[in-house]
């Protein structure tokens, strides 16, 4: 009994691994000896290779993850092919571990910078890393915009599409007036279309100032505001 007791401890230490992946390179390395088609291989950091990269994928769905590899729960179901990398994610969790206070951290749901970001009562336009967009105007933060155009304009030039002409205020809102192509028409500052207006040609004169001018006075919800009337393409009545 002591015979069949020993051997079957040493079939038990034949299957255990020599070592548990300490870093993430060495996961790496030990899922590719045993790798089959479809399995998680995990990305390391460029500059550190014990360290995972923020953004992890696996499929078409990605997530972020702590530097040791620890998956965030916040940031756990991003579609593959995303824009960013999980930037604000993981400074927000390195920042957590410290457990200093003061500094938040506004990150959208796929890990990376909202388009707004603020320090104090001061807010920007910033790019997905975090990073500031130096032609928009810094706001205090009860004017601050979203920012979408700003951050919309960005992305697209990353991605070096054609086709869109983005016209974005000082302070990273959309322009009164956006044009496809051809075709122009009236938008909110959040970019949605004013409903009531209709598209033009390029080539039309309209800047939508009347439009946006009126949309404007509707959300402030100020009582007094004088009864705009607008032409179709949102121009102001001569």
């Amino acid at each position: 009994m002591i015979f069949i007791q020993f051997f079957a401890f040493i079939a038990v230490l034949c299957f255990v691994p020599a070592t548990i992946a300490a870093s993430c390179q060495e996961e790496l390395d030990s899922r590719r000896q045993n790798y089959a088609i479809g399995g998680f291989l995990p990305r390391c950091d460029a500059g550190n290779t014990a360290l995972y990269s923020p953004l992890q994928c696996h499929g078409s769905v990605c997530y972020c993850v702590s530097s040791d590899g620890t998956r965030l729960s916040d940031y756990s179901n991003i579609p593959i092919g995303t824009p960013g990398n999980c930037e604000c994610a993981r400074e927000e969790d390195e920042f957590r571990k410290t457990g200093m206070r003061g500094q938040i951290f506004n990150c959208a749901p796929d890990g990376t910078y909202s388009p707004t970001r603020c320090t104090g009562s001061r807010c920007f336009c910033v790019n997905r890393d975090g990073t500031r967009m130096q032609e928009y105007l810094e706001a205090n933060i009860w004017e601050a915009s979203e920012c979408e155009c700003a951050r919309a304009k960005a992305d697209y030039a990353e991605r070096r599409i054609r086709g869109l002409r983005f016209n974005c205020e000082r302070d990273g809102s959309y322009g009164a007036k956006q044009c496809t192509g051809s075709t122009c028409r009236c938008v909110k500052r959040n970019g949605n279309p004013i409903p009531e207006f209709q598209s033009f040609h390029i080539a039309h004169s309209s800047d939508c100032g009347c439009a946006r001018a009126k949309e404007d006075a509707s959300r402030s919800g100020v009582k007094g505001q004088p009864n705009l009337s607008c032409a179709q393409d949102g121009s102001f009545i001569q």
